[in-house]
């Protein structure tokens, strides 16, 4: 993102997908096995935005393909180095539950820079709140926040979201870092106080509304000069 950004790059290839969780192909296959009737020889090579859509009956024949799971840079690593192969529609099974154990816990937390956080619920938000979008809604739900780490609490937000569900959390906006949490605590309040009219409370720290509105109110709080951007 830094080289993006020096090179004056910072509107090409925005919209990339990120990708969360991988798995590598453990059989040779050739895809008129999996797309028999989707895929055109004659085609020859094409981009994805150029693909065809595969039918039901192809699904199915993909979802048996062998694969393992790998690391995701920048993601957490993976417990088992040694993923078992198994066929793909088995990717999203239940995991295990985390072993208990007993004993004494202790927290210490610092003061310090903190920062302003502006996040959204990407990827279904009218269903995430229970809402029929009309045609031309472009509404999501935000959330505004405080933390010392922003791209941890993100993290933070999603565990209860099953991996194949479309939406997750996304910081989109950070501000630059308040010398304490009562500085930055005092700038979340003052969005709250601002949105009045401008963004809809769902209570909390979440907001539903445009998200171009939502950033313009960000960029005017007190001390965003140096905020920077997702």
């Amino acid at each position: 993102m830094q080289r993006k950004r020096d090179n004056g790059w910072a509107d090409r290839w925005i919209y990339g997908i990120p990708i969360r969780r991988a798995w590598r192909a453990e059989e040779k296959m050739m895809i008129g096995r999996i797309a028999f009737n989707s895929y055109d020889p004659k085609a020859g090579q094409a981009l994805a935005v150029h693909g065809a859509e595969l039918d039901d009956d192809e699904i199915v024949e993909a979802l048996k393909f062998k694969v393992r799971e790998v690391n995701v840079y920048g993601e957490p690593p993976l417990e088992d180095a040694d993923a078992p192969i198994i066929p793909f529609a088995e990717a999203f099974r239940p995991s295990r539950a985390f072993a208990g154990r007993a004993g004494t816990r202790t927290s210490v937390y610092q003061d310090g820079e903190t920062y302003l956080y502006l996040a959204t619920y990407e990827g279904g938000s009218h269903a995430f709140v229970g809402r029929k979008k009309a045609l031309g809604d472009k509404s999501v739900a935000l959330k505004i926040g405080v933390s010392n780490y922003p791209d941890r609490r993100c993290v933070e937000l999603n565990p209860g979201i099953p991996p194949a569900a479309p939406g997750k959390w996304i910081v989109k906006m950070t501000s630059q870092a308040y010398p304490d949490i009562s500085g930055a605590e005092e700038v979340e309040q003052q969005f709250k106080h601002r949105s009045y009219g401008k963004l809809e409370s769902l209570g909390g720290e979440f907001f539903w509304g445009r998200i171009d509105e939502a950033e313009l109110l960000f960029c005017s709080l007190p001390g965003m000069a140096r905020f920077r951007a997702k």
